[in-house]
């Protein structure tokens, strides 16, 4: 079965690296090259793959949150999201039938996505139920072209020609109570369960399988526990079925008796393969041949196997929870990774040069606990992720064994990456490529009373001093520190309690210090260490006049203007210069519409792109206004958009691309925006696409521009076709004339100049009908 997606879809292309006792890991890295303005990406990890199913033409593998395919003819991979027709984002199971030669996609909300004859079909019954609570499918079982899903409420048998849910056989544990169905196998006219209450049993035709006292439950009395099974298989009449902390158990002729494994701990899946039972244990693959024989399948890739299967040929096909999807279908075995940031779980961004950096760290909510997260932190560039972890094979992306990596930020002046962790200090990547780490006992910075070091903000002033905020100081300690440039460190103490509960710091073009606190007491701590000053801005009329205490997001836009985002909506402080200089001080709220910007909306991220515009996230996906937030652009969902989740974590933009990293409480997204930093001069203009195909409907990107240069385009002949004004240094061009007609075949001039007429440049572009 060959995907239909290779025209959409981000390819990937093979690295090769020597790993782990010199054996060969393969990896894969999407081309990191621009993409279309209008397009959506996704970025996350594939390392913990789960489940994965075998087509003719490929392999389809999915991790917690990832999903991708594998094609063995070309040694690549093609990373699967929503922005390719799918209709969610957390894949629990893949299987393929071949009855129907259709894939079956299962997701953890109950979603069902049928691809077959290279369309998908959205079966979501499960999904939009309102009686069923948690609707995750476990274990997909195919019958001819029934589907046997099982899930947390039971079983639901799916015709795949028919595209329907034929039966759900819901309450079907004691006294028809609930009972969640782990896997299910059919034999000798017999469906089995496995589920948390042991192996039940039933004949899959003659009898009401609605009815919980028509399910035979083995017990003791059959040689068996009754107690949680986590998978179940059959071969032929035999089945074996795996309890969690009892081992794997054999079934034949009506009785059970277990099967003498020792060495096997833990079991995470049995699958019947190629006439092979395969059981999925830990550190290893288990087979058991049609003689019985047992044979262990061990090596150093194969770490946490989660399922297991034969290809055609006899190749093994592995998903690992370690080193994502495994095979030795080219000899030794090998892992194929999709490139994509260490973990899936972002906790916020930040953007230097060009590139973005995602941090997978953090810390409870209201209780302010760390979460003890060990994934490090990942940086995207022209060229795709790197990935920095303790635990990395590679000596140059290996880190110190830093926890929760929360808060980053890039002096230029010395050339490193200062990274905070909430509760070891700081982690700072040098120039020259090795890690360093600054906290207590190499530096001024003083712990907190519980011993931790928990560094939340970072920023850089223009003088290129490193501002640090520590959280939770105690009364007589710093929270605020300044390492300058001459390496000597300076600190501040502040008598305001919540000062002392810092989570970010702003430096604006007055270099004054605006610091984000932390609830209860939140609000914002203003900070000028020149005269040796402060005020705290609050929601009281005259000291801040913010609509709520509680501030998510602090930001300058291109004027300098400092952007507020609370959990009732943004503020504005359109003259932050006079924080000192006025009594009253009250921030401005942007009105949209005739209402407050935003003020029902709970604004976690603010970000500013080339042309000064406003994206704006919440708890109800992405905002774009425009830079004085009185005009809507976008507003980006997951009901409009492939959007991952509508829970916005944190927003970065790309400089030089535009591009914008959305994290979300799903994964990392981005989407192509069509505005860039403003440049001096024209620089290393690009026309993108060009030439413009048939079968193109997206925007023309035309990047490299001098700073909102006016952009003209005429045909050949010099008749102006369209004109615009760049947002930064980027223009785009629908490809149409002002009548709103496509363009006919031909070749564009395009003519660009800055405000003044001087700095102008001319290039042209085709257009292919």
């Amino acid at each position: 079965m060959r995907s239909i997606f290779h025209r959409k879809l981000v390819k990937s292309t093979l690295i090769q690296f020597i790993g782990l006792l010199s054996l060969v890991l393969l990896a894969f890295t999407s081309l990191a090259q621009d993409i279309p303005i209008g397009s959506w990406r996704t970025h996350l990890s594939y390392r913990s793959v789960s489940t994965l199913a075998l087509t003719p033409g490929e392999i389809y593998a999915a991790s917690a949150t990832g999903f991708f395919s594998f094609d063995r003819n070309t040694s690549s991979s093609t990373i699967l999201s929503r922005s390719d027709g799918f209709s969610d984002t957390e894949v629990s199971q893949v299987a393929y039938n071949e009855t129907t030669q259709t894939l079956l996609v299962a997701y953890r909300n109950g979603n069902i996505d049928l691809l077959q004859n290279n369309t998908i079909t959205n079966i979501d019954d499960i999904a939009t139920s309102a009686d069923i609570a948690n609707k995750q499918i476990n274990h997909i079982y195919f019958a001819g072209n029934l589907a046997y899903l099982s899930a947390n409420f039971g079983v639901v048998v799916l015709d795949i020609q028919r595209q329907e849910i034929r039966e759900t056989y819901r309450n079907i544990g004691a006294n028809g109570s609930n009972l969640a169905v782990n896997a299910s196998t059919i034999t000798s006219n017999t469906l089995f369960l496995a589920t948390a209450r042991g192996i039940l049993a039933a004949p899959v035709t003659g009898v009401n399988l609605l009815d919980f006292s028509n399910w035979r439950r083995y017990g003791l009395a059959e040689g068996i526990p009754s107690v949680l099974s986590n998978s179940i298989a059959s071969r032929g009449e035999q089945v074996y079925a795996s309890l969690v902390n009892e081992g794997v158990y054999f079934f034949e002729n009506g009785n059970w008796q277990k099967v003498n494994m020792p060495s096997i701990t833990q079991v995470n899946s049995i699958q019947a393969s190629n006439n092979t039972i395969l059981i999925s244990a830990q550190g290893k693959i288990v087979s058991i041949a049609e003689n019985n024989l047992i044979q262990e399948i061990v090596h150093p890739l194969i770490l946490n196997p989660q399922k297991a299967i034969y290809d055609e040929t006899g190749k093994l096909w592995i998903a690992d929870a370690t080193n994502g999807l495994i095979s030795n279908y080219a000899g030794e075995f090998q892992s194929f990774i999709p490139n994509g940031p260490a973990s899936s779980s972002t906790w916020s961004l930040a953007s230097y040069n060009k590139s973005i950096v995602a941090l997978s760290g953090g810390f409870t909510s209201g209780s302010f606990l760390p979460l003890n997260q060990t994934s490090g932190f990942s940086v995207f560039t022209s060229t795709g992720w790197v990935n920095y972890t303790s635990t990395s094979n590679e000596p140059a992306y290996r880190i110190p064994p830093v926890k929760d990596l929360v808060s980053a930020a890039y002096n230029s002046t010395d050339n490193k990456l200062y990274i905070g962790s909430f509760g070891e200090g700081l982690l700072v990547a040098n120039a020259d490529g090795t890690f360093e780490t600054i906290n207590a006992s190499n530096s001024p910075l003083q712990p907190n009373t519980d011993g931790s070091l928990a560094i939340t903000g970072l920023a850089v002033d223009a003088a290129g001093n490193t501002w640090i905020t520590s959280f939770g100081a105690a009364a007589d300690q710093p929270s605020l520190y300044v390492k300058k440039t001459d390496n000597t460190w300076q600190s501040y103490i502040f008598n305001n309690t919540a000062a002392r509960r810092p989570l970010s710091v702003l430096v604006d073009d007055s270099n004054y210090k605006w610091i984000r606190l932390a609830p209860p007491g939140g609000g914002i701590w203003v900070f000028d260490e020149k005269e040796t000053r402060s005020r705290y801005l609050s929601t009281v009329l005259g000291q801040g006049g913010l609509p709520s205490n509680t501030v998510n997001a602090l930001v300058k836009d291109k004027e300098g203007q400092v952007w507020v985002g609370t959990d009732r909506g943004v503020a504005l402080y359109f003259n932050p210069f006079s924080v000192f200089n006025s009594m009253a001080f009250d921030a401005l709220t942007p009105i949209f519409e005739r209402r407050p910007l935003l003020s029902n909306e709970v604004v976690s991220a603010i970000a500013i792109d080339g042309g000064n515009r406003k994206w704006i996230g919440t708890r109800n996906g992405v905002w774009l206004f425009n830079a004085d937030a009185t005009e809507l652009i976008h507003h980006f969902t997951t009901q409009n958009s492939p959007l991952l989740s509508d829970n916005i974590l944190d927003i970065a933009i790309q400089p030089a691309t535009g591009e914008v990293f959305i994290a979300t409480d799903k994964g990392l997204i981005s989407y192509r925006g069509s505005a860039t930093e403003g440049e001096a001069t024209h620089t290393h203009v690009k026309v993108f696409p060009n030439p413009v195909r048939p079968d193109f409907t997206g925007l023309v990107g035309i990047s490299g521009l001098v700073n909102n240069a006016l952009v003209k385009i005429t045909d050949i002949s010099g008749r102006l076709v369209y004109q615009t004004r760049a947002q930064g240094s980027t223009a785009v061009w629908n490809v149409q004339d002002y009548t709103g007609r496509r363009a006919a075949t031909g070749i564009y001039l395009i003519y660009s100049s800055d405000a003044e007429g001087n700095e102008t440049l001319v290039t042209k572009m085709a257009v292919i009908e």
